[in-house]
């Protein structure tokens, strides 16, 4: 059951401790390694009883036998880089820990304080000072810093996130046993994995650090997420400031636990207790940067170089998680059990099998850059550079590689690009429009490749997957973004639609209208007329509108009526003007929208009563007549590229 250590301060409370501890302590700010907390003896019944559980993590700490870290350290080292020493303390009145009722029920979803949707909410509740802010009630009083009951409610809220699903908690599963990312479990359980998975997939290559220790790490020393280190500093793994570290800081308060003292025959002539200090925690500006001091932290210094040497590069997730535990990263005697718990019911080993793609893309003025992960993002939308080609690899796993094409402007498509080579595209000043990319070698039976490119004027594609193409062609918009999601294939990242590619076709413009005794005309489109001449009917009525546009936007258009006036815009066949009311129509104004409006003009002029045809109108301006009373009797639209040469005479377009 939970301990519920009091350690809830008032403002006021933190900021006289706080002065009296500087006054009389003299910290020396370890890591987390060093942290020295009483567990009690109940922890061994946080866990659901697994049978044979002891000889299986006995069998894995065999297999790490010869590690230092179980050894004694030299001591003067181990004060330097590991420990904090109190050289005088005037005994604080030890905080009281208070045991539950053994029949105390479990805490149910509904009774968790309201959490703010997503990753960057916490605890609504304005009452508590950002010193102690924390969950009370059932679970006690969690601060920030304590980071026992931190480790305490992140098994809770795992036990409870898989009732929720319905799913029996397991220690030890079999590695086929999965759990679904998307359920209806506690959201944010599903939304902290699905934030950390790619950080802790890219920061393995760098590292050496399984995904799925980084992430059940994370799990377990934030409280997925929840912890208010991690709310106030981003700190998802309550790592404390140190002598290496050159960051930014977050102070609190917290408790530390003095170890009995004993006299040179072994007899405890003082009991242990616990006192308050004010400790200093790395703080990060996001969990991006908490995640690469994560990995970085292991090989910081000598002493923990030798001291984690287990737990870097290992590939079997239960030998590091001992090795973890054995190295004293938590005094916490079931960590390993912990963190292999939460690794087996999420199923999160899969992780460190994800391939990691090694991504080299050449870009205008820049030249060759380099990104690695398994979610990438390659150039940038917001600059008007091309990408102009790329060098794919999979450093790290001989049992996949990737083929792509690529679209080039004058050359077409240059097909089966293969692994470690590239389009030869460099220095020739032309742009790539599409790309293909696909997945080879016996391990891509268990993966999908998605991407998606954004180019000029069109902005972004949809997605494509293995092997679909991606970008335009014909348009002439150069790549300046390729997004890259590899996952494994029963969990797609994203939506795949039939919109990830683009062939060009030029746009018509179609309109039609409503001529006096004659009703609505046949469809015409692309500069043909639209009505009468010589036979003295006017036009009632217009409908325009777009089709094998090859951008966005619409076409809007409005008409000046005999005794209303300028009616308001329409568009995309819509009617303006009237019908069955026999009002002429004398002017008209017509538009283009959104990117067919920066690929376009549209031009159109009008047949007037006794004055003939009108010079042209470009994008709206008005063509016919207002105030003299004439009729239009017959019109035609036409679209040019934008800048082009005008159809005819742009002279005399509106008489007023």
């Amino acid at each position: 059951m939970l301990n519920k250590r009091k350690l809830f301060l008032s403002s006021s409370t933190v900021f006289i401790t706080c002065n009296l501890l500087l006054s009389s302590i003299v910290p020396i700010f370890a890591t987390e390694v060093t942290e020295s907390e009483s567990i009690q003896s109940s922890q061994d019944a946080e866990l659901p009883e697994v049978v044979n559980e002891s000889e299986e993590l006995e069998a894995v700490s065999e297999d790490i036998t010869n590690s230092e870290s179980t050894e004694t350290q030299d001591e003067s080292l181990e004060v330097s880089e590991e420990t904090d020493t109190v050289e005088s303390v005037e005994e604080i009145e030890p905080v009281e820990v208070a045991e539950t009722d053994e029949s105390e029920p479990v805490v149910k979803a509904e009774e968790l304080p309201e959490v703010v949707e997503g990753m960057n909410g916490f605890i609504n509740d304005p009452d508590m000072t950002e010193e102690t802010v924390g969950f009370e009630g059932e679970f006690g009083t969690l601060e920030e810093h304590n980071r026992e009951d931190t480790y305490d409610l992140a098994m809770q809220l795992m036990y409870m996130d898989l009732e929720e699903k319905d799913i029996e908690p397991k220690l030890v599963a079999s590695t086929s046993y999965t759990t679904s990312k998307s359920s209806s479990g506690i959201t944010y359980v599903d939304d902290f994995i699905n934030t950390i998975v790619p950080y802790a997939i890219e920061d393995s290559i760098r590292s050496g650090i399984l995904p799925s220790i980084t992430i059940a790490q994370g799990a377990l020393e934030s409280a997925w997420g929840l912890s208010g280190l991690t709310k106030q500093a981003n700190n998802l793994f309550g790592i404390k400031d140190s002598n290496d570290w050159t960051g930014a800081i977050y102070n609190v308060v917290t408790a530390e636990y003095a170890d009995p003292q004993k006299d040179s025959t072994g007899k405890v002539i003082k009991e242990g207790y616990w006192y308050e200090i004010v400790a200093s925690f790395r703080k990060y500006s996001s969990w991006l940067g908490s995640i690469r001091d994560h990995g970085d932290f292991f090989t910081s210094t000598e002493w923990r170089k030798n001291n984690y040497r287990f737990v870097v590069g290992e590939k079997n997730y239960k030998k590091a998680a001992q090795a973890l535990q054995d190295a004293g990263y938590a005094t916490d005697p079931t960590y390993a059990r912990k963190l292999i718990s939460i690794i087996e019911n999420y199923d999160l080993s899969k992780y460190d099998q994800v391939p990691v793609l090694s991504a080299d893309y050449h870009v205008q003025k820049y030249g060759w850059l380099t990104k690695v992960g398994t979610e990438l993002s390659l150039g940038h939308a917001g600059d008007d550079l091309r990408i102009e080609d790329f060098n794919f690899t999979f450093p790290n796993n001989a049992n996949i590689g990737i083929n792509y094409s690529a679209h080039i402007q004058k050359r077409g498509w240059i097909n089966n690009i293969t692994t470690g080579n590239n389009a030869g595209n460099i220095g020739k000043s032309m742009r790539m429009e599409a790309v293909k990319l696909n997945l080879t070698g016996e391990a891509s039976k268990s993966f999908d490749i998605y991407y998606r490119v954004y180019s000029d004027t069109v902005g972004w594609s949809g997605w494509a997957k293995n092997g679909s193409p991606a970008g335009t062609e014909g348009y002439a918009k150069k790549i300046r973004s390729l997004e890259i999601k590899i996952a494994w294939k029963d969990e797609p990242p994203v939506s795949v639609g039939n919109n990830s590619f683009k062939i060009y076709s030029k746009p018509n413009v179609n309109y039609t209208s409503h001529v006096q005794s004659v009703g609505w005309m046949d469809w015409v489109d692309n500069g043909k007329r639209s009505g009468t001449m010589g036979r003295s009917l006017r036009l009632e009525g217009l409908k325009v509108y777009l089709s094998s546009q090859p951008y966005s936007g619409s076409i809007t258009y409005q008409t000046h009526v005999q005794t209303y006036g300028w009616l308001p815009n329409v568009s995309d066949g819509s009617l303006t003007g009237t019908v069955g009311e026999k009002k002429r129509l004398e002017a008209v104004k017509i538009n283009l929208t959104g990117t067919m409006a920066e690929e376009f003009d549209v031009y159109y002029r009008t047949h007037i009563q006794t004055y003939g045809w009108t010079g042209w109108a470009k994008n709206g301006q008005p063509s016919g007549s207002e105030g003299l009373a004439r009729r239009l009797e017959a019109m035609e639209i036409k679209l040019v590229e934008k800048g082009g040469k005008a159809p005819g005479t742009t002279n005399r377009s509106f008489y007023k």
